[in-house]
């Protein structure tokens, strides 16, 4: 079995980040050190404060984030495969392409959080808050959805809704969603380019006629 990747140096400046509830330290680090590997496979952050904290590209492989404040953090790309995220505070927080295989989010608050591009195979999101979510070609292949919370803003655009366990009315909700997306789309880009025609049109009528006026007025 590989060691685990665990920096002791790491997970001491961010709790120290936490203890002061400010991740300027963190921060800054990262920006001058955008190579370094964050390695906390297996770390225990239970109950810690690491609100917009850089962590993209981080190995959280079975770490304890049960209860963790990450509103607004930056976890794109990263690892979390396996990871406790019970009842977790994660509004707004960037999960784009990240890997959240067997992970569990039951209760967890994900409003407005971005996973386009996720893997949450097996994944648990009972009683998960999911308002304002994009979720835009996740992968829920076997993940459970049941009793979250999803509003007319939760977006599920590429994802196969029989893919993954849930109520029918959630899974009515979320195809109604993205009927209306699909035609808002439609809309727009439809809309945009006969506007567009049409505009030209008009207004090359009006050159037309303008024309017409100013020579016939120069002949007489």
């Amino acid at each position: 079995m590989a060691d685990k990747q665990y920096s002791q140096e790491q997970y001491d400046m961010l709790k120290r980040c936490s203890d002061k509830k400010d991740m300027i330290e963190w921060n800054e680090w990262r920006e001058k050190n955008p190579n370094e590997d964050i390695l906390l496979e297996g770390a225990n952050f239970q109950w810690t404060d690491l609100q917009g904290a850089d962590l993209q590209g981080a190995n959280l492989r079975g770490a304890n984030l049960q209860e963790i404040n990450l509103q607004w953090a930056n976890l794109q790309g990263a690892d979390l495969q396996k990871v406790n995220l019970q009842w977790a505070k994660l509004q707004g927080i960037n999960l784009q392409w990240t890997n959240l295989q067997w992970v569990n989010l039951q209760g967890a608050n994900l409003q407005k959080a971005k996973l386009q591009g996720a893997k949450l195979l097996w994944a648990k999101l009972e009683e998960a808050t999911l308002q304002g979510a994009k979720l835009l070609w996740a992968n829920l292949l076997w993940a459970d959805l049941n009793g979250c919370v999803v509003n007319e803003n939760t977006d599920f655009t590429g994802v196969g809704l029989s893919t993954f366990r849930t109520e029918p009315k959630i899974r009515q909700q979320l195809a109604k969603n993205i009927r209306r997306k699909n035609w808002e789309k439609w809309y727009k880009e439809h809309w945009y380019s006969t506007f567009t025609k049409r505009l030209f049109g008009v207004f090359f009528v009006l050159s037309f006629i303008f024309a017409l006026i100013y020579w016939g007025g120069r002949a007489f």
